[in-house]
């Protein structure tokens, strides 16, 4: 499987949930090196790594463009999931706050992909300036069903 991984993921950091992962050298510390981790091992057959890329590129474009009219955004503390590849707002975001970016995670940020707590950690989007900015996802908006004329 070859993915290509784009310079832009090198801004989006991993935190270290503990002084463990912080002084682990393998411990990739970009969502780029993480890209590579699940190239090289081809964890869920390439799954996580098209995940994680999928993820990425669509916040990257949120970035790029901002929301069309039709789409609701939520904006927060994402992190990656080692067990399938999503980089997320947690499922269980509204559990923790928002700002925090202090390297210290606690261990029930649930992956909104497959629900994991265990295996995720913190992301945070450093612009080359060192400004941090908050990770944006979009989802669609939903519509009500145009009403029947024949009704």
């Amino acid at each position: 499987m070859s993915i290509e991984i784009p310079a832009a993921f090198t801004a989006f950091q991993i935190l270290p949930k503990d002084e463990t992962e912080a002084a682990d050298t393998n411990m990739p510390a970009t969502v780029a090196q993480a890209m590579m981790v699940f190239l090289n091992t081809n964890i869920n057959n390439g799954e996580n790594a098209e995940k994680c890329r999928h993820c990425v590129g669509a916040a990257l474009k949120l970035f790029a463009c901002g929301p069309n009219g039709n789409q609701k955004v939520s904006i927060g503390q994402a992190c990656l999931c080692w067990s399938c590849g999503t980089v997320a707002l947690p499922a269980n975001s509204e559990e923790f706050p928002a700002s925090k970016t202090d390297g210290k995670m606690p261990p029930f940020a649930k992956c909104a992909g497959c629900g994991e707590s265990e295996e995720t950690n913190f992301i945070v989007i450093k612009q080359p300036d060192g400004t941090v900015v908050p990770f944006i996802q979009g989802a669609m908006a939903t519509e009500e069903p145009a009403a029947d004329p024949q009704a």
